[in-house]
């Protein structure tokens, strides 16, 4: 509860300040083909379509182990697809069709 309270805290700060304070970009750099990765921190943005707008175009399918079962994320049918978002310390598939 604490946490949440801080991040919603956090945000509004950044939000009517304009201060970026505390947070870090980190970049993963993508090969063509499949990559193992993982994220080091909490992305600010929410869902799976904004934590990979950077690299959109450039990738076909994201997979993630979850309970014994595999999530897909496909960006071409992201209504299809049932893995919603990214968390740090989980491992991630990441097949690109051009370095990124």
């Amino acid at each position: 509860m604490l946490r949440a309270i801080f991040s919603a805290v956090m945000v509004l700060f950044l939000l009517f300040f304009g201060v970026m304070c505390g947070l870090k970009a980190y970049d993963i750099p993508l090969d063509a083909g499949w990559n193992l990765i993982s994220l080091p921190v909490q992305p600010l943005e929410g869902d799976i379509s904004g934590q990979t707008a950077s690299i959109a175009g450039k990738f076909t399918k994201l997979l993630a182990r979850e309970g014994g079962s595999w999530k897909i994320y496909d960006p071409a049918n992201a209504s299809l697809s049932d893995k919603l978002a990214l968390e740090p310390g989980k491992g991630y598939w990441i097949s690109m069709s051009s370095a990124g």
